[in-house]
C-alpha cells in the first residue's frame, strides 16, 4: 500500500510538472527560427566594406538638413540612385512638407543608438529633434557606398498621420 502511495504522489509530482512546463512554453513568444549565435569576433574582410559611424553622421546630417531647407539636390547627393528614382524633386517636395508640418523643423540629432550590419547594408537609427517632437531615423547604406540606400521615419504625429491617410 506504501508503495502504491509513493507511485501516485511522485506520478501527482510529474503531472504537475509537465502541467508548468506546457504553461510555460505556451506562454513563450513564437519565432520561426532559433537565434543564430553571434560570432564573437568579425572577420576583417568582412569589415572592410562597412561605413564609418562619423561618415555616417555627416550623411545623415546633411540628409536632415536638406529636408527641412526642402533642397533637393542636397538630398539627391546623399541618396543612392534608387531612393532618388523612387523619390523624384516632386515626392521629395511632398516628404518634406509632411515632415515639417508634423514634426516641424529638424534641429539636432543624437548619436546613432543603433548601427548593426546586415548582408550588403549597414543601418544606423538616429533619435532626432525636430520643432515639435522626437523623431527616431533610421538609415540604410549599401556596403562599400557612402550614401543612403533606405531611410525611414517614425514619430508619434507620423504615424498619426499615417492612420490618417489609410
Amino acid at each position: 500500500m506504501e508503495q502504491k502511495k509513493v507511485l501516485l504522489s511522485t506520478g501527482a509530482v510529474l503531472l504537475v510538472v509537465g502541467a508548468l512546463v506546457y504553461w510555460a512554453l505556451t506562454r513563450m513568444p513564437e519565432t520561426e527560427e532559433a537565434p543564430l549565435p553571434m560570432p564573437t569576433e568579425v572577420p576583417e574582410a568582412e569589415t572592410q566594406d562597412t561605413i564609418e559611424t562619423e561618415t555616417a553622421d555627416a550623411v545623415v546630417e546633411a540628409l536632415l538638413k536638406s529636408i527641412s531647407s526642402k533642397d533637393y539636390e542636397i538630398f539627391s547627393e546623399n541618396v543612392t540612385s534608387e531612393v532618388t528614382d523612387q523619390l523624384n524633386s516632386e515626392n521629395f517636395g511632398l516628404m518634406s512638407d509632411s515632415i515639417i508640418g508634423t514634426c516641424g523643423h529638424y534641429l539636432s540629432k543624437g548619436e546613432a543608438t543603433a548601427s548593426y550590419p546586415q548582408v550588403g547594408f549597414t543601418n544606423f537609427s538616429y533619435p532626432c529633434q525636430f520643432e515639435k517632437e522626437e523623431v527616431i531615423l533610421t538609415v540604410s547604406f549599401r556596403t562599400g557606398e557612402n550614401k543612403v540606400a533606405g531611410l525611414n521615419f517614425d514619430s508619434e504625429g507620423l504615424r498619426k498621420l499615417q492612420q490618417q491617410e489609410e
